[in-house]
């Protein structure tokens, strides 16, 4: 089995758990044997982490292409609220779109009881699955 791991803007949120998250991931696939694809269009899975633009069409073209996707979880409304100036005001924003970029996968995977219990709230239907 070959996965994408895909984590828009890694860069720039490197140090950020989220940042981190997708090294822990990359660590645990090879210490199981499974290989990391360096294209999504060679990937018999796609592992997004992030919920950029550029990440929620990526869901949509690999969906497209039969390629099952598994949405990581890491954001929440809640986790956006307070998080700078003005991210209150956009806050509802936010959590329409992490619904969006999340129902795009085939699977669901978030870092907590909680957040999976916040994702539920806010309508996603699909089985959400938590992994610490």
């Amino acid at each position: 089995m070959r996965v994408f791991l895909y984590s828009e803007l890694q860069r720039q949120i490197e140090k950020s758990g989220v940042g981190r998250a997708i090294l822990h991931q990359r660590k645990a696939l090879e210490a199981n044997g499974v290989c990391c694809a360096e294209r999504w269009q060679d990937a018999d899975v796609v592992h997004i982490n992030t919920v950029f633009p550029h990440s929620f069409f990526l869901a949509k073209k690999a969906k497209r292409h039969g390629i099952p996707v598994v949405y990581h979880a890491h954001s929440t409304k809640e986790d956006f609220r307070n998080s700078y100036v003005g991210s209150n005001l956009f806050a509802p924003l936010f959590q329409r779109w992490i619904k969006l970029c999340y129902q795009q996968g085939t699977k669901i995977v978030t870092p907590s009881f909680y957040a999976r219990s916040l994702l539920k709230q806010y309508g996603i239907e699909k089985k959400i699955h938590v992994i610490s």
